[in-house]
């Protein structure tokens, strides 16, 4: 089982997370296949920001530029995909290699980890891994 934590605030900017996953470990000694799933909670300061242009325009007798059609595009947060709001809860699975050495040493894993909420799916997360086994 796998529990952590991690976040930052910069210049009003916040985020929390809060992961928790189980995984499991399949072969023998110093290869495993390793599969696992689990959730992330995580939350974060809800500031949307909105930009507004013209978009098309006339300059009329005066000399003044007149906008005809003023475009507003507001930007929402994402974590890599579309969230709904603050807290919220992302799946996660765990596909991937771990070697870890019998008599301990060097050990090392990469993982496929896709992500999931209700927006949609994101399968090329990925990750790797290093440390010492005693």
């Amino acid at each position: 089982m796998r529990l952590g934590a991690g976040g930052y605030g910069i210049d009003g900017d916040t985020f929390f997370s809060l992961p928790v996953m189980v995984n499991k470990l399949y072969g023998k000694g110093p290869h495993y296949f390793e599969l696992g799933a689990g959730m992330t909670l995580f939350a974060f300061n809800q500031d949307r920001y909105s930009y507004s242009y013209c978009s098309s325009g006339y300059v009329d007798a005066s000399g003044q530029y007149i906008c005809t059609n003023t475009v507003v595009e507001n930007y929402g947060y994402e974590f890599i995909l579309p969230v709904n709001g603050s807290p919220n809860l992302m799946g996660t699975l765990n596909f991937g290699y771990r070697k870890i050495p019998v008599d301990g040493g060097f050990t090392w894993r990469i993982n496929l980890t896709p992500i999931f909420n209700n927006n949609g799916f994101w399968p090329l997360f990925a990750g790797v891994g290093f440390g010492y086994a005693f």
